[in-house]
């Protein structure tokens, strides 16, 4: 008997009821329209690799502490090793109390460590130390241990305590009148004895006029005199369990660290025993390591201007090797792509490079990156009326557009407070499209959109602004197409037109108002004379005039809806050897849908994720048609590739090509399965040794819908010019129900057309 093989993925609420599923396979038409075989997709060839990094020379000045090495600011716990920096986690630090106290009046007898009082009943008074006599200067927010002795001082009556006299250490003072202004106070003793306390600074403690320790006393006027000795005075850091860094200001380099600029950081830890090492590159954390080893890592600098390794409380170990160099193509999103003549124009991260067709890239951006770092971007181009273009580029979320121009070759940022073009009142910012010379950029969460002036992006009138109003939400995407400006926003859709008028250019078209909005603003792709979007009520539509139809099928519509986020859905369309596809990819869901508009079937798309031999969505970010062939960037690893359906793996990583067939019952019958055979394309195999040479499929059978599986099952398709190969697998069980994945992961074409099963039905 012949099973239903050639489909599409149609998975929905019940896979027991139809779990047939395409992947990186689409059927073939034959030459009557009809569907005769499932086609492997088109592999990616690399073009350009950005993702080789070119570093700059190193910004350090003694990354490998050797010397003295004084550029760098060590906190309580590191020290300098020999030719490294350690950390400790001892309990405390360095004695921050010098030799020198002083007394406020004659009541006290200061020698060394030693302060004898005799007070007079009804006075008190205090010792101190000045912030500059202290060996270590306290610092804020910080915990300290205070030690100290009182005893009744040889020869003396004894030592009268009460209530009313109490011996108090303080820290931090910002004040010379005691008690005055000293920040921090320890417990009150009113008794000889040995004293340990911990006393946290405050937020701010003393300058360098300022008294930094202190011993005070309080008495009462009916207490007799009082006399005693306060000695052994100490003050140490409290260290275990508190966070400490080491750092390098940016005046202390070779080179400035920049925000923005992404930086590579490598560096070595050993003698590790416990706790975390954080770098942070101009404010910007990088990964916490709890092991010995040497990490490299990219790092984009914040606003600050140092370099440092914060230390949590329990760190013990030595840093050593410490290198950090300004990466020139640091990993990132490749964010959009965009064809002016021979010029590919590309988004990657913060930077814009403009690619020749001998696919080198050039920054046209190095001073002037994006605000933002991931997501979409939209671009658009006009007439500069020089002889030239201009490019602009929004990413949606800010109120700014970037701006280039090819015969200026400057790169414009366009603000309202723009110091370059203080003339320039940009007020759009969200995306970006261009119709008959001008650019059309809407503002973010308003429904306004404003035109610019005719071939000038840097010219824009307030006036010249109409809104998309049929309903109050903001809108969320503009793409003209066909001389059709289509505004989507989250409820409704408008299509607005040129219509000539010297003060309100652009206006809504009759007719053009559609109840239903855009789910993902970037899903908008088009081709095939059409424009295609997830919509509103998570279907996927196609524009036929003004109409919207729905292509997705419920099955999909099911998926989408159980997806926790859908609004980062990104799409666009190609065309390759006769296939218009609308390629809808999810993220965050880690999946990829493609429709084939030549068939009106939906298959899935997925790719290699990192070298983990898991896959996930499609590795194709963006797209574009240039320079004849079809263009697509990465998600994430810098590289730029075309679709080739002469390669059958991405880039040197397998593609899984999987095709799961509709449930095979015959009302409920035991079936005994003596033999399944795969009819197709074989006689593959490459002639190189290795994978491929010998390329295998694999079968596995499901007996609850695709619920759960049995074992694989391999059968031969054909070394090189082996055509005659049959792929049979033979005595696979027995079932009530029967589902078949057929499965591949060699590089070689695939085209499987027919799968007849040899099967027996037995009793109920």
């Amino acid at each position: 008997m012949e099973v239903p093989f050639v489909g599409g993925s149609y998975e929905g609420h019940s896979k027991a009821a139809n779990p047939q599923r395409a992947i990186n396979l689409f059927p073939e038409l034959d030459r009557e329209g009809g569907r005769s075989a499932m086609r492997g997709t088109s592999g990616l060839r690399a073009v350009l690799n950005l993702s080789a990094a070119e570093l700059g020379t190193e910004i350090l000045t003694n990354g490998g502490f050797t010397g003295a090495a004084t550029s760098w600011t060590l906190g309580d716990k590191w020290a300098y090793g020999t030719d490294n920096a350690a950390c400790t986690n001892a309990a405390l630090g360095t004695e921050c109390v010098g030799a020198t106290w002083t007394a406020n009046n004659a009541n006290f007898t200061v020698a060394g460590n030693t302060a004898e009082f005799a007070f007079l009943a009804g006075t008190s008074g205090f010792i101190r130390q000045a912030y500059t006599d202290l060996a270590v200067a306290l610092k804020a927010s910080k915990p300290y241990q205070v030690y100290f002795q009182v005893v009744d001082p040889v020869g003396n009556p004894p030592t009268v305590f009460g209530a009313q006299t109490d011996i108090i250490f303080k820290l931090g003072g910002t004040d010379a009148a005691f008690p005055g202004n000293l920040i921090t106070l320890g417990t009150a003793r009113s008794a000889n004895g040995s004293f340990t306390e911990t006393i946290t600074t405050a937020a701010t403690i003393g300058t360098t006029t300022a008294y930094a320790l202190a011993l005070g006393i309080y008495q009462n006027t009916n207490i007799a005199t009082t006399k005693f000795k306060v000695q052994n005075m100490s003050v140490k850091r409290v260290l275990a369990g508190q966070t400490d860094s080491i750092s390098q200001l940016a005046a202390a380099m070779a080179g400035s660290i920049s925000q923005y600029v992404t930086y590579r950081l490598v560096y070595t830890i050993s003698g590790y025993t416990g706790g975390f090492i954080t770098p942070v590159v101009g404010g910007t954390a990088g990964v916490a390591r709890n092991h010995n080893g040497t990490y490299s890592e990219d790092i984009i600098c914040g606003s600050g201007g140092n370099l440092a390794f914060n230390s949590s409380g329990t760190f013990v170990g030595t840093l050593d090797a410490v290198s950090l160099k300004r990466v020139s193509y640091p990993l990132a999103e490749m964010r959009g792509l965009y064809p002016i003549g021979t010029t590919l124009f590309l988004v990657l991260g913060r930077y814009v490079y403009k690619v020749n067709t001998s696919y080198t890239a050039t920054i046209i951006n190095a001073t002037k990156p994006l605000a933002t770092d991931s997501g979409p971007v939209t671009m658009a181009h006009i007439d500069n009326g020089d002889g030239g273009y201009q490019l602009m580029i929004n990413d949606g979320t800010l109120e700014l557009a970037y701006l280039w121009d090819t015969i200026t070759e400057v790169f414009a940022v366009l603000i309202d407070t723009n110091p370059a073009y203080p003339a320039v009142e940009f007020l759009g910012g969200g995306s970006v499209t261009a119709q008959d010379g001008f650019f059309l950029s809407h503002r973010p969460a308003t429904n306004e959109f404003y035109n610019s002036d005719l071939k000038d992006g840097l010219s824009w009138d307030p006036l010249d602004q109409a809104n998309a109003q049929v309903k109050t939400d903001p809108i969320l995407m503009m793409v003209s197409y066909y001389r059709q400006l289509w505004i989507w926003k989250g409820n409704s859709t408008e299509i607005f037109y040129n219509s000539g008028d010297a003060e309100l250019v652009f206006q809504r078209a009759p007719g053009g108002n559609l109840e239903l909005g855009i789910a993902a603003a970037a899903s908008v792709g088009w081709g095939d004379n059409s424009l295609f979007w997830l919509a509103s009520d998570l279907t996927v539509r196609r524009n036929q005039g003004f109409n919207a139809v729905i292509i997705s099928t419920p099955q999909l519509s099911h998926q989408i809806a159980e997806m926790s986020t859908v609004a980062d859905g990104i799409g666009f369309c190609y065309n390759e050897e006769g296939h218009y596809f609308y390629q809808l990819t999810f993220p965050a869901e880690d999946r990829t849908f493609v429709y084939d508009v030549a068939t009106g079937i939906w298959h899935e798309r997925a790719s290699w994720r990192g070298n983990q031999g898991l896959t996930g969505r499609h590795r194709a970010n963006c797209y574009v048609f240039w320079n004849n062939l079809h263009h697509v960037g990465d998600y994430e690893n810098n590289k730029l590739y075309v679709f080739d359906p002469a390669v059958s793996d991405d880039d040197g990583h397998a593609i899984i090509r999987k095709r799961v067939i509709p449930n095979m019952s015959e009302e409920n019958k035991l079936l005994t399965l003596w033999e399944v055979e795969l009819a197709g394309q074989m006689g593959v195999g490459l002639s190189s040794s290795g994978q491929g040479s010998d390329p295998m499929v694999k079968l596995r059978i499901s007996g609850d819908g695709g619920s759960s599986w049995g074992p694989f099952h391999t059968a031969a398709i054909g070394k090189i010019g082996k055509a005659d190969t049959r792929a049979r697998f033979h005595r696979l069980g027995s079932y009530r129900d029967m589902t078949f994945e057929f499965s591949i992961s060699d590089p070689v074409p695939v085209s499987w057309s027919r799968c007849p099963v040899r099967v027996t039905a037995g009793a109920y």
